[in-house]
């Protein structure tokens, strides 16, 4: 599997929002050769800018889709296979949830499990960002648009949900054996107000977000630590046992962990 060749860091007024640039730079490969590639569930959405002289396409939800030049992921709770247009470049920022709707006024079940076309959402000052990013001739260059794009996003939207923004820190930061009742009771209100406001705000319970951070850190723990010791592993992040973990590996991941193994 192909990996991201460059990651940046964003200023420090939007590290709250955003928690990375990166770029996969594909233009050295032909056509024949270009690579399917696998995102994973993380938990967080991804503002995307495709340069190439053909369109990206990819599969979601068992259908093939052929992506804008621009456009925005939500936060996702299954892979997405997808193949770069001829000659291309992906340069993109990736929000944390809370990031959706600072930076441009959306509720994140807008786009839940799917994507928009970012032309769609913006007002018309803002959208030559699509444009100008075309005609980028350097990764230094686009940043720059990046940083001065989502600062201007910033100052325009600004809206905070400091109630969410905190679950959502605790649900990505605390161990894996933080309970849901634990949350709502640190954020005092009941659990299931808590969780339907949650759902209700991002689509999905605060349960299946925890589940896809778990098996984030799962994963990202075998890329630097290869082992098939699954009980073993099974333990280390809260799966009740080595059959949950698979199952659960397997609905995020889209193969069992043994077939993954061999990708990384």
């Amino acid at each position: 599997m192909k990996k991201f060749l460059r990651q940046y860091i964003p200023p420090e007024v939007l590290r709250p929002y955003v928690e990375c640039y990166h770029e996969l730079d594909q233009t050295g490969i032909s056509d024949n050769d270009l690579p399917m590639q696998r995102c994973l569930p993380n938990g967080m959405a991804e503002l995307n800018f495709t340069l190439s002289e053909r369109p990206a396409v990819g599969i979601i939800h068992g259908k093939w889709n052929v992506f804008p030049r621009a456009y925005l992921v939500g936060i996702m709770r299954e892979p997405v296979l997808w193949r770069m247009g001829s000659k291309g470049i992906l340069f993109s920022a990736r929000l944390k949830p809370e990031g959706i709707y600072t930076l441009f006024g959306l509720r994140p079940y807008e786009c839940f499990n799917g994507f928009l076309d970012l032309e769609s959402i913006l007002n018309p000052a803002s959208r030559d960002i699509i444009n100008r990013m075309q005609e980028t001739s350097g990764s230094q260059e686009r940043i720059r648009l990046m940083d001065t794009f989502l600062i201007n996003q910033l100052a325009v939207h600004r809206k905070k949900d400091l109630y969410l923004e905190e679950a959502l820190r605790q649900l990505r930061q605390a161990p894996v054996s933080l309970s849901i009742d634990s949350v709502s009771r640190h954020l005092a209100i009941c659990k299931r107000q808590f969780e339907r406001r949650f759902k209700q705000t991002f689509g999905l319970s605060p349960k299946t977000y925890q589940r896809i951070m778990r098996f984030n850190k799962t994963y990202e723990y075998l890329e630097k630590n290869p082992v098939t010791r699954w009980t073993e592993l099974s333990y280390t992040f809260g799966y009740a046992d080595q059959a949950h973990f698979i199952r659960e590996f397997k609905h995020f991941y889209g193969e069992t962990p043994a077939l993954a193994m061999k990708n990384m």
